[in-house]
């Protein structure tokens, strides 16, 4: 009689796993189309991106590496524009800043550090080197208000939070704006959502279109003068119900190296990582 119902019980589980990997390759398939739709009608708008030595406009500005390669000319206000430069650190961005910035926007959002932390650079060393880009920015633009935004990472997820933690201690203490991105990546079960980050491999995972939606959504709501495109709000309705849609499939079946630089001699000082 037990064994009957253990089997009926397994049964049940194994057809209800079925049913909910069915709706995962369903959404999968419709972010894909969703993605190629914004290719095909954006193209027009594909000015916002910033390649090679482009220039950015006077408005708002997003630097940052690979995470934002997913960032769609068609997400941005037509005054916003992204730089994104795979497997850039801060030294890098900074670098870039120097040599290719011949626009100064008055407003830069910087998601970086992935690369900093998977080289095993201190966060002492990482947060050094954004206090002198942050200081390179300042010097095409005294006025730029810059926001950092804190980083979301699965592989490497406890030195990510650890470096999170000084981040926003490093912020306090210089008057810098950092953007609490990690609670829009969590799920009900207080984990990342990994349906939010492509794995690469040989490498860490980056965020993907969905993970790329929620890093602008979390962005717009703490950063005001960071503005999005016409479509936006429909992208964000669209992210909402599906990830309460994911919590509660999940809630049903699971019942319930480049060598660190000092800032330079002109640089603003910033204060150490406490």
């Amino acid at each position: 009689m037990i064994k009957s119902k253990l089997a009926t019980k397994d049964e049940e589980i194994e057809l209800l796993n079925t049913e909910v990997n069915a709706v995962h390759q369903t959404i999968h398939q419709l972010q894909q189309r969703v993605t190629e739709l914004e290719k095909q009608y954006g193209e027009s708008s594909d000015h916002h991106i910033l390649a090679g030595g482009a220039t950015s406009p006077s408005g708002c500005l997003l630097l940052g590496d690979k995470n934002l390669g997913s960032v769609l000319g068609t997400d941005l206000h037509h005054n916003s524009s992204v730089r994104t430069i795979p497997g850039a650190d801060m030294d890098l961005l900074r670098r870039w800043v120097n040599e290719k910035l011949h626009k100064s926007p008055s407003v830069c959002v910087i998601y970086s550090g992935t690369s900093d932390i998977t080289a095993e650079h201190s966060s002492t060393t990482i947060l050094d080197n954004l206090g002198s880009l942050i200081s390179d920015l300042k010097e095409k633009n005294n006025n730029m208000n810059v926001y950092v935004c804190q980083i979301v990472q699965q592989d490497i997820e406890d030195k990510i939070e650890d470096f999170n933690n000084n981040l926003t201690r490093w912020g306090d203490t210089n008057s810098i704006q950092i953007i609490d991105t990690v609670p829009t990546f969590k799920l009900g079960t207080g984990e990342l959502d990994d349906l939010c980050f492509d794995k690469v491999i040989n490498s860490y995972s980056t965020l993907n279109r969905l993970g790329t939606v929620k890093l602008l959504n979390a962005i717009n709501k703490q950063c005001p003068t960071f503005t999005l495109g016409p479509n936006w709000q429909e992208l964000r309705r669209n992210v909402n119900t599906y990830t309460a849609q994911l919590i509660e499939q999940q809630n049903a079946g699971h019942g319930s190296h480049r060598p660190a630089q000092r800032p330079h001699s002109t640089a603003r000082c910033f204060a150490s990582s406490p």
